[in-house]
């Protein structure tokens, strides 16, 4: 254990020195104004009829030209629901050659990057409407269908997340519309093309060769993922709790396979613990599987296609974390999704929890205290729900902090209860933090309104306890007086336990506890031995900057 406990803190310096996983990346993710304000731009990007369409199924059919960076493509939508109009989102610097309603063509109308059709659905009518299209989509910062190239080869790939397919396809571009997919990918006969859920098929067709991908479980548009290349293609096989066997399939660059082969062989593993702690892989009807993009030091969790920037392809596992970070997105926003953006540390904060998580498991409570302190920070400002930067590092670090303290509120036994309850509940659906708010006090049994209100909703950045000490000698006893005071200015009083180390001579120590419940507090303990150390919080259990206060 100690040998293993060593390994495990030389990997995770590694990692903390050359951190490129998503979350610190995602501050300067370049998703340009997309991000700005959440709130205003679901507005101007979702039209409210939008909300009232259901698509069932989208059969898209690509075929991507490298040479012009040209897409053409057919995009077959099936939607129900009980709308004046369908309103799509679709780029509108993409040409529309041809939309049909019901395999008629129809009038329609470009606007705002929308496409509008006349058409009123009513609840029990089905209806496909079909596009088709062709262009070179737009980029913003990271995003869009990129045509790229590595070592002279073609690699072409999307970014979707938050709200780009419509950069490529039309689609009801909402996390919350999710929908069964057919994907037909039609490239150079010499590159490989990879997308969701399970191969049906690969047909040639001259110079051409098309890739028929297909989901049998409901995915968001954002999780939608084509890559294409000249990829290496090897396989391993994962055992449920059941013992049914699921494939995995890893698409690397062929430059890349003998380390990609010694990187990802940790998944059966990393794919096991989670289904311990969580419940069952979600699609373990259909695959895990990983591939490169040129996103070079970024990763994104495409539901059952996890896409990583080739930089971190090593052979060396520096980055085991980004690839724990990405499966646990598989439960974490991928089955159980977002209700909107606003909730994005459902995603985020769940997976980046789940990586201290997995630690743990290996390694023991060492692990975890040291990710808890190794994402630790003084400034996460703003509110956790609705989040003033959508992939900032407090969507990730604050929220898996959050998870955290939540534990140690209601103990291990509810909390693992909890994530697998919740994970039941809202499988291959969608959840808001409203929604896990009730089910968190419903499980545990306890009112939880102040904790998620100074944690969540309302509290900004973090508590900032100030303290000070002084002793008074009194009959022949010696008595430490700690002073605490809550000094931030964003939040008035936060509700804190503080466990307080009291560490005398001859490595002697006693712990008192503190609920830290008022703006300030003090304590008395009579002490014991000649005092050394004062030491707060040792067991990494709280989100608070302790800080001794200056003599005057």
């Amino acid at each position: 254990m100690k040998k293993s406990f060593l390994i495990y803190l030389i990997s995770l310096i590694i990692a903390f020195l050359g951190d490129v996983s998503m979350r610190s990346l995602a501050c300067n993710s370049a998703n340009g104004n997309l991000l700005d304000n959440m709130q205003n731009d679901e507005e101007e990007y979702i039209h409210p009829e939008q909300k009232k369409l259901d698509i069932l199924h989208y059969d898209l059919d690509i075929l991507a030209d490298h040479r012009n960076k040209i897409i053409y493509g057919t995009a077959v939508l099936t939607a129900t629901g009980q709308a004046d109009s369908i309103v799509l989102n679709f780029f509108d610097n993409m040409d529309i050659l041809r939309v049909a309603l019901n395999g008629a063509e129809t009038l329609f109308s470009e606007y705002g990057n929308k496409i509008y059709i006349q058409e009123k659905i009513k609840t029990e009518d089905t209806v496909t409407v079909s596009v088709t299209y062709r262009g070179t989509p737009v980029m913003e910062g990271h995003t869009s269908f990129i045509f790229g190239e590595i070592n002279t080869n073609p690699l072409m790939y999307t970014i979707n997340e938050p709200m780009s397919a419509s950069r490529w396809f039309p689609s009801n571009d909402l996390p919350t519309d999710k929908a069964l997919l057919d994907i037909k990918i039609t490239a150079d006969s010499g590159l490989v093309s990879v997308s969701n859920g399970k191969l049906i098929g690969v047909y040639p067709k001259g110079s051409k060769k098309t890739y028929h991908w297909q989901t049998k479980y409901p995915i968001s548009t954002y999780l939608i993922s084509v890559n294409i290349s000249d990829y290496a293609h090897f396989t391993d096989t994962y055992t449920g709790l059941r013992n049914e066997k699921m494939e995995l399939h890893y698409f690397p660059v062929k430059e890349h396979q003998k380390e990609a082969m010694i990187d990802w062989e940790d998944h059966p593993a990393m794919i096991r613990v989670f289904a311990e702690l969580f419940g069952e892989y979600p699609f373990i009807d259909e695959k895990y599987g990983v591939t490169e993009f040129l996103w070079m030091n970024g990763a994104l969790e495409h539901q059952t296609i996890t896409s990583i920037g080739y930089k971190l392809v090593t052979g060396r596992k520096y980055f085991n974390d980004i690839l724990v970070h990405e499966l646990a997105h598989q439960w974490w926003g991928n089955a159980v999704g977002p209700a909107s953006w606003k909730d994005i540390w459902l995603n985020e904060g769940f997976a980046t929890y789940s990586e201290a998580l997995y630690d743990e498991a290996l390694y023991g409570k060492g692990a975890l205290s040291a990710n808890m302190n190794r994402i630790y920070s003084i400034h996460f400002a703003g509110t956790l729900y609705d989040p003033p930067e959508l992939f900032g590092r407090m969507v990730y670090d604050k929220g898996a902090w959050v998870l955290h303290m939540l534990r140690n509120e209601i103990g291990d036994l509810y909390f693992f209860r909890l994530l697998r309850e919740y994970y039941q509940k809202y499988k291959y659906k969608n959840a808001s933090t409203f929604d896990f708010v009730a089910l968190a006090k419903e499980v545990s049994e306890m009112d939880l309104d102040w904790f998620f209100d100074q944690w969540v909703f309302k509290g900004d950045n973090i508590p900032v306890i100030e303290w000070s000490k002084s002793l008074k000698k009194e009959n022949n006893r010696v008595y430490l007086q700690i002073k605490l005071s809550q000094i931030q200015d964003k939040f008035p009083v936060y509700r804190i336990p503080v466990d307080i180390v009291i560490n005398y001579e001859k490595r002697r120590s006693e712990r008192v506890f503190v609920l830290m419940d008022e703006r300030e507090k003090s304590i008395t303990v009579e002490l014991k031995d000649e005092l050394q150390t004062i030491s707060f919080d040792p067991d990494t259990r709280v989100l608070a900057s302790f800080n001794e206060k200056e003599s005057e």
